[in-house]
Formats: structure tokens, sequence, C-alpha cells
């Protein structure tokens, strides 16, 4: 039985062969149209596959492309990661150092406490101790104005015995004079009595030249000025002198267990357990100036502590104003000591107002309050403000005049409506002779000088004498009611100046040297000219001395270029511009012709 037919299809087509062909034809051709149709699916699935292929392998490139970046993320991640573990260990580290160095810090804390604390209970012991001092010192001011009394009637007693001394004078050159009479008297008398009246006569003398000595030494006196920037002038313009008072403390107790330390003409701290804070320094700049009322002068002090006082005046951080009272308190505290602080007034974190109570120094002497001296009319390096600057109150080396500076120019200044108190200056010099000094210009007739017209001092000194050790000249300018203006102005003498100077012997000299060069080089050009004209006989310029070698140089200088000068003795040579030092025959130079002489540009 065929494939393509059942079996009862054979049944009945069995006897026809046509109708089994025809069946197997059928069915042979729906072989073919399935087989097509398998390829088709077929070689659409292979084309399906093909491109579903490519879309893999370019995913597969893509995703194996990202792959490599995520795993060079993951490399640098794992890289940073590393650092970052690794910085983290040094900061638990340091952490640990830190907690450490904490530990050790509060242990600090606690021992400086303690000093603190330890440091009170001194401080306490020591105040207790000051105050027994106080009363020591209290018994001594006693004794000390007792004997300020016994001074004061040495001064009386001083005064007469500045008018005993007038007398004595008087009667030791009387007795001079009467010792003169003895002594040609002694010789009438015989041996014998001469040694006895010799004597007696010696023992005169003796007693009375002693008594003049000693008198003479009671009556000397001094003055001192400030030798610091610690003082101050009152209204009266008299200059009150701090230097002994530097650094001296005065504390003040407060109640919130802060104590306010003042160092005189130095500085103002707050102390407390926590730690100082300063209120400000005293400034080279002078800031300790007259008061008014009951407060006699006033200190500024600057430059304090920042630490919460940033946006202060001028961010000059902490500062503090000392009222300084000569004597005690208003309150009646400080009596008899060396001073206190009498009340601490806190206008704000940055600034403190202390009252201060001291004796006072003595009154020293009135200060012509404006007048300056110095070597420019805006300047004041002698005088300042009336009061000598350093270097000048005495002799100095180091501020000395050489011996060639044979004059100084000063200018002094002062205020307008004080400037005719000033006088005339005087000089005086120190040893007297080997040195001439003269002062011109208008401050040397006792022009009143002003600020906006200065007075120019002219000092012309000469050296007459030559010595190891300087010249001092006292300046001296006597003022009305003040005391008078003194500066000294230190000379070195060399050697021996001249009368008219150095300098002007100095170029003497050399003119009358140059004269003598010009009047030989003249005669020796003269001489030079007329022997080559007469006997070489040259003419022009060749004859002036020295030309060949002058153009010899030009002709050097210049390369040898066209426009240069050319000598009559080189015209008929190859090279006219070569220079010769070879003289040429007399006869040649005089059958040659002048015209053929070419000059040129020289």
């Amino acid at each position: 039985m065929p494939l393509f037919l059942s079996a009862a299809e054979y049944e009945q087509c069995s006897h026809d062969a046509s109708l089994v062909a025809e069946k197997a034809d059928a069915f042979i051709g729906q072989l073919y149209n399935q087989l097509e149709t398998v390829k088709a699916q077929a070689d659409a699935a292979a084309i399906t596959a093909k491109q579903t292929c490519s879309l893999l392998e370019q995913k597969y490139v893509s995703l194996s492309s990202e792959f490599a970046n995520i795993e060079f993320q993951n490399s640098q991640l794992n890289s940073t990661l590393e650092q970052r573990s690794a910085e983290l260990a040094q900061v638990q580290a340091a952490k640990h150092q830190i907690h450490l160095k904490c530990i050790g810090k509060d242990g600090e804390i606690e021992r400086l406490s303690t000093e603190a604390s330890e440091l009170h209970r001194s401080k306490r012991q020591l105040i207790e101790l000051l105050e027994q001092k106080d009363l020591e010192i209290s018994e001594k001011n006693a004794v000390i104005q007792s004997y300020l009394n016994k001074i004061v009637n040495l001064t009386d007693s001083a005064a007469s015995r500045e008018a005993r001394l007038n007398e004595i004078e008087s009667e030791l050159s009387r007795s001079h004079g009467s010792s003169t009479r003895l002594s040609e008297a002694i010789y009438r008398y015989p041996r014998s009595m001469r040694s006895l009246l010799e004597a007696k006569l010696l023992y005169c003398l003796f007693f009375s030249t002693t008594t003049f000595i000693f008198l003479q030494a009671l009556g000397t006196a001094s003055v001192v000025i400030p030798n610091s920037n610690c003082y101050a002038l009152d209204n009266s313009s008299h200059i009150y002198d701090f230097s002994s008072w530097i650094g001296h403390p005065f504390e003040y107790d407060g109640k919130d267990d802060s104590d306010l330390v003042v160092r005189f003409c130095k500085d103002v701290e707050s102390r407390s357990q926590t730690g100082y804070v300063g209120f400000g320094r005293f400034s080279n700049v002078n800031h300790f100036v007259v008061g008014s009322g009951p407060v006699d002068f006033v200190q500024e002090f600057f430059n304090g502590d920042l630490i919460n006082c940033e946006h202060s005046y001028d961010k000059m951080g902490r500062t503090a104003q000392v009222n300084v009272i000569c004597g005690s308190c208003l309150n009646g505290q400080c009596q008899g000591g060396l001073g206190c602080i009498c009340n601490v007034t806190y206008e704000s974190a940055c600034r403190v107002l202390v009252e201060l109570a001291i004796p006072c120094e003595k009154q020293g002497p009135r200060v012509f309050e404006g007048f300056t001296v110095g070597f420019h009319p805006r300047s004041w390096e002698l005088v300042y403000n009336g009061m000598t600057q350093m270097g000048y109150e005495k002799p100095h080396l180091e501020f000395s005049f050489k011996t060639e500076q044979t004059r100084v120019a000063l200018y002094m200044t002062a205020i307008a409506s004080l400037s005719n108190l000033a006088q005339k200056p005087t000089i005086k010099i120190s040893p007297e002779d080997g040195l001439e000094v003269r002062l011109s210009g208008s401050g040397a007739t006792g022009s009143p000088p002003t600020t906006l017209s200065p007075t120019m001092l002219m000092v012309d000194w000469r050296c007459e004498k030559a010595r190891d050790s300087p010249y001092g000249v006292e300046i001296t300018v006597p003022v009305e009611s003040y005391e008078p203006i003194q500066f000294t102005l230190t000379k070195i003498c060399e050697y021996r100046q001249h009368e008219g100077g150095d300098a002007m012997e100095g170029w003497a000299i050399f003119g009358l040297i140059s004269c003598i060069f010009i009047v030989f080089s003249t005669l020796f050009c003269c001489g030079g000219f007329v022997y080559k004209t007469r006997v070489q006989n040259q003419r022009g310029i060749d004859a002036l001395p020295g030309m060949t070698i002058l153009c010899a140089c030009l002709d050097t200088v210049s390369g040898g270029g066209g426009h240069s000068y050319s000598r009559t003795e080189d015209i008929n040579r190859p090279f006219v511009n070569q220079a010769s030092w070879e003289r040429p025959p007399v006869t040649a130079q005089g059958t040659r012709r002048t015209s053929e002489r070419k000059y040129g540009a020289i």
C-alpha cells in the first residue's frame, strides 16, 4: 500500500492506474510545496539568526567595554578606599595623640590651678608683708621729712655762708697782702724767731684756704634733666620727672577674682586664674600729659590684647587711661605710702579707667615749650619742645663735627606768641684756647623765631690748635621767665686751619699750576712751529708739533677711509692714506707744489 493513499482509497482506485498516478502527483506536489515552505522558513530563520548573532556580537562588544570601564573604576575606587583608610588610620592616630595631649593639658591645668591657688595665698601673705613695710616706710618718710627740714635749714645756712664767703674772700686777699708784708718783715728778725713766725704764718694761710674751699663746695649745685620718656609738663610748663617710678607695680583687688595691675609708665594688665589680659602699653610717643581738676596728670596706654576687641578704635585693642593724682585719694586712701590705686572703672570690655594716687616728684625747672633747634627748618635734632636732645647736652664724640666742616647752619623755631621771649644767644668754648667760633645770621642778632619763619644761626669755627680730645661749644639762648636753652656742639680739630680756609689755598695752587702748564704748552707749540717752518720747510697745519701723531691716530681710528687728511710726503706713494713716520728729504719737499696738498674732514 502506497504512503499517499489510505487503505480505503487504494481499494477504490487500485484498478485505475491513472487515478493513482494523479493522486501520487498531487501528493508529490503538496510535498514540494511543503518543502519550499520549509526551505523559506529555514532561510528566514538563518537570516534572523545571523542578525541576532550580529546584534549579540555588538552587545557583547559594548558590554565588554563597559565591563572594562567598570573594572577600571573599581580599581580606582579600591585605591581611593585604601588611601582613605590610610588617612583614616592617620587621623585616628592623631586623634589618639591629641587625646593624650588633652589628658596631659588637663593635668597641667590642674597643676597650674593648684599653683595659682598657692600664688594667691602667697599674694595675701605678701600683701600683709607690704602693709607692714608700708608702716615702716611711713615711719621712714617721717624721718625723711625731718631730714628735708634739716636740708631746708642747711640751704638757708648755705645762703648765709655765701655772704660770709664774700667776706672771707676779701679777708683772704687782705691776709695774702699781710702775709707778704710779714714775710718781708720776718727776715728782719733773728734766726731763732724766724722759724716760729714762719710756722704761725703757714698755719694761718692753711686755715684760711681750707675754709674758703669748704664754703665754695657748699655753694655748688647741679640740675638733672629727664633721661627717659616718663615725664610730664604741668600747666605752668614745669617739668616733673618720674624716671625712678618706671615699672613700679600698683595692684588693685577686684571683686570678681580678677586683679588689675598698673606698672608705671610700662603697661596695664588684668590678672586672674584664667590668665593675663593686657589693657595697653606705654608707647614711645609721649602720652603723659597734664590733667584737669583733681587729676594732675593723665597716662594713656594703647595696643592691648585684641581678643573680643577686634572692632575697637583703629584696631588698637584694649586701652587704658590712668589718672594720676599727686598725694592721696579723694576718699582718703593711701595715706603716707608709695601710692595705690583708688578706683577702677571699666567703660567696656576693651577700655578701663584707673585712678592712681602717688607722691609726685619735686617740681623741676620751667621749660620753654614749642622751641626747637635743628639742622633743617622742619627738624629738631638738637632741641625739641624746649628740651635738649640726647647727644647734645654735653660733648659727645659720636655727635662731633669733622675738621673739614667749617660752618654749621642751625634753624630755630618757637611759638609765635612766645617768640619775643627768646634773646640773643651766647657761646662758651671748652677749652677756651684753640678754637675760634663766630655766630652770624638772624638767630645771632636775637630776632624772634616763629614756626612759619625760622631764624638761622650760622656757626663758623676754625681750628687754631690741633688736639686729641674734641672741643665743646656750649650755646645758650636766654629766655625771659624760663630756663635758658642750652645745647653743646662737639668739634674735632685734627690739624690747624689757616685764615681763609685750606680749600681756597688748594684752589690757588691748582690755578698757579694750570697757568704754568698753559704757558709752557704755548711756548712749546710756538717753538716747534718755528722749527718746522724754518728748518724742515713745512707749511700750514703740517708745521704744528704733534700733527703727525694726531693724523696717524685719526687714520687708525677711521680705518683708512678716503676722507681723512693726507700728508704731502704721502701724495706720490701708492697708498696715500697710510701714515708714515719717515721724514722725506728736504729737496723733495721743496720741489713739491703746494697745490698738491689735499685736506679732508678731521
